[in-house]
C-alpha cells in the first residue's frame, strides 16, 4: 500500500513539474541573467581596471560577489527545488546552505559597506588611515568565511532535522530541515539584528552631510560656523578664523561630500529594496505561514523570485550608480564608442598638446 501511495506521489510530482518548468523559466530566468551580467560586468571592471580599486570600492565588490553568488549560485538551486528538480535529501541540503550563506552574505556586506560610507563621511581626516585596503580585504575575509561556517558549518550538523516530515511533503523547506526553533531564531537573528543597526547609521550619516553642507554655504557666504570636533570636511579650524580655504578648494570639499552622500543615498535605497524583500519573509519563517500544504509550488516559485530580486537591483543602483565604473562598462562593451576613465589627466594632457583653449580642459 505504501508503495502504491509513493508511486502515485511521484506521478504527481512528474506531471506538477513539466507544468511550473516553463513557468518557473520565465519567472526566475530574467533575474538570473539580468542580475548576473550587472554583478559581472563591475567585478570584471574592478580587476581589469587599477584606478576603480579605491578602498571604498573594496567594500562594493564584496558586495557584488554575494549578489553575484545568490544570482549564479543560491537563487538557481532554489528554483529546482521549487519545481521538484532537487528533491532528494542531500542535494536540499546544498540548496539550503547556499541559501542561508546567501542571505548572510548580503547583509554582513550591506553592514560593512555602510559602517565604511559612515567613516568615510563622518570621519573624512582619518578615513584614509581607519580604514586601508589591507584592513579591508581582511574584514572582508572574515567576513565571508563567517557566513560559510555558519551556512555550511552549523547547518550541515543538523541537516537531517525533521527527516520524518521531509519524507512525507519532499520539499526543501527552511522549516523541515532545521531541527529545533532555537536554531531558526539564530539563524534568521544574524538576518534581522544588522537591519536597525543600518537604519540608524544612515540617518546619522545624512544629518552629518546636512551639517556639513550648511557649513560650507556658509563660508562662501563669509559667515563662519564651526563644525564639531573631528568633522571638518572644508578644513575650518585649521589656521584660526583667517585662514580660510580659497573658494576652489570650498567648491572641492563640497563636490568630493556631494559625491559621497550620493553613494550613502544609493546604498540607502539597496538597504531599503532589501529590508522590503527580506522581512516578510522572514516573519512567514517565524510564523509558519510558509507550509508546502498552504501554497502551491507557483506561489513558491513567485515569492523566491521577489525575494531574491534584490541580486538584481543591488549592482544597477549601487554599482553603476558609481560613474567611473559605469564610464569604464561602457567603454568595455562600446569599445571606442565612450571615453574611459582610465586616467583623469589624461584628457588635459590631450588638450594641451592638441593646443585647446584651457577652459576645454577642466
Amino acid at each position: 500500500m505504501a508503495g502504491r501511495n509513493n508511486q502515485s506521489f511521484n506521478n504527481n510530482i512528474e506531471d506538477l513539474t513539466s507544468d511550473i518548468l516553463i513557468f518557473s523559466i520565465f519567472t526566475c530566468g530574467p533575474v538570473i541573467l539580468v542580475g548576473t551580467f550587472g554583478n559581472l560586468s563591475v567585478i570584471v571592471v574592478f580587476f581589469r581596471k587599477r584606478h576603480i580599486r579605491t578602498t571604498s570600492n573594496y567594500f562594493m565588490v564584496a558586495l557584488m560577489f554575494s549578489v553575484a553568488w545568490v544570482n549564479m549560485v543560491a537563487y538557481p538551486l532554489q528554483a529546482m527545488c521549487d519545481v521538484f528538480l532537487i528533491v532528494t535529501q542531500p542535494m536540499c541540503y546544498l540548496a539550503g546552505a547556499a541559501g542561508i550563506m546567501s542571505s548572510l552574505f548580503m547583509t554582513l556586506f550591506l553592514l560593512a559597506t555602510t559602517v565604511e560610507r559612515y567613516i568615510t563621511i563622518c570621519q573624512p581626516l582619518t578615513a584614509h588611515t581607519i580604514i586601508t585596503p589591507r584592513r579591508a580585504v581582511t574584514i572582508i575575509s572574515f567576513l565571508a568565511f563567517y557566513g560559510v561556517l555558519l551556512g555550511s558549518g552549523f547547518f550541515g550538523t543538523v541537516w537531517i532535522g525533521k527527516g520524518e516530515l521531509w519524507r512525507q511533503t519532499r520539499r526543501c523547506n527552511f522549516n523541515f530541515m532545521m531541527p529545533s526553533t532555537i536554531m531558526v531564531q539564530f539563524i534568521i537573528g544574524h538576518w534581522m539584528v544588522p537591519l536597525p543597526v543600518m537604519i540608524f547609521i544612515h540617518l546619522h550619516i545624512f544629518l552629518t552631510v546636512r551639517r556639513h553642507i550648511r557649513a560650507i554655504a556658509a563660508v562662501q557666504c563669509g559667515t563662519i560656523v564651526r563644525p564639531p570636533v573631528g568633522e571638518d570636511p572644508v578644513g575650518l579650524q585649521r589656521g584660526g578664523q583667517g585662514n580660510i580655504l580659497a573658494q576652489d578648494g570650498q567648491r572641492s570639499a563640497h563636490s568630493r561630500l556631494m559625491k559621497e552622500a550620493r553613494s550613502a543615498m544609493r546604498l540607502a535605497l539597496v538597504i531599503a529594496v532589501h529590508i522590503f524583500n527580506w522581512v516578510p519573509f522572514t516573519v512567514f519563517l517565524l510564523t509558519g505561514v510558509l507550509r508546502s500544504e498552504n501554497i502551491s509550488p507557483k506561489q513558491y516559485i513567485l515569492l523566491h523570485s521577489f525575494v531574491y530580486s534584490t541580486g538584481l537591483v543591488c549592482p544597477y543602483i549601487y554599482g553603476f550608480g558609481n560613474k567611473s565604473i559605469r564610464t569604464e562598462i561602457q567603454a568595455m562593451l562600446c569599445g571606442k564608442c565612450t571615453t574611459s576613465t582610465r586616467d583623469p589627466r589624461a584628457h588635459r594632457i590631450a588638450a594641451i598638446t592638441t593646443g585647446l583653449p584651457r577652459q576645454f580642459t577642466m
